[in-house]
């Protein structure tokens, strides 16, 4: 009896764990990036934010470039947050990723958005000229 006890108190331990592990899903509701004459603006949208603590925003220029961190928020529980990338377009044709790193109870939960962007002369040249005040 006690043998069967036991075991019985190991299963729901077992089945307390495997419940809060699984538990731990994140869930965006939208990552857009969008152009905005020589920036890009990043927004995100969270259906629910019980137990985040922070996002972590970073920026890949091409894919043979490491991911390059930009930015991190605390999360407020507003739901909707956004962060304006204005270090960009110096080169002809750019495709950027970026990563979203969501930190919910001490994991990261990494979401994408990709946008391929040919910048115009005049905002080539923006971009150099902030790149040389930088």
């Amino acid at each position: 009896m006690r043998k069967h006890l036991l075991n019985i108190v190991l299963l729901l331990s077992c089945l307390m764990w495997a419940t809060s592990s699984y538990g731990q899903a994140v869930e965006l509701y939208s990552l857009t990036a969008s152009p905005e004459g020589a920036s890009v603006w990043i927004r995100w949208e969270m259906e629910e934010e019980t137990g985040i603590s922070e996002y972590r925003l970073y920026r890949q220029i091409d894919v043979n470039s490491r991911f390059e961190q930009i930015c991190t928020m605390h999360a407020t529980n507003a739901g909707k947050y956004q962060f304006l990338d204005d270090d960009l377009f110096k080169d002809d044709s750019q495709v950027i990723t970026y990563e979203l790193q969501v930190i919910k109870n001490g994991r990261t939960h990494k979401f994408y958005a990709t946008l391929s962007h040919n910048p115009t002369a005049i905002q080539r040249t923006w971009g150099s000229i902030k790149s040389m005040f930088q």
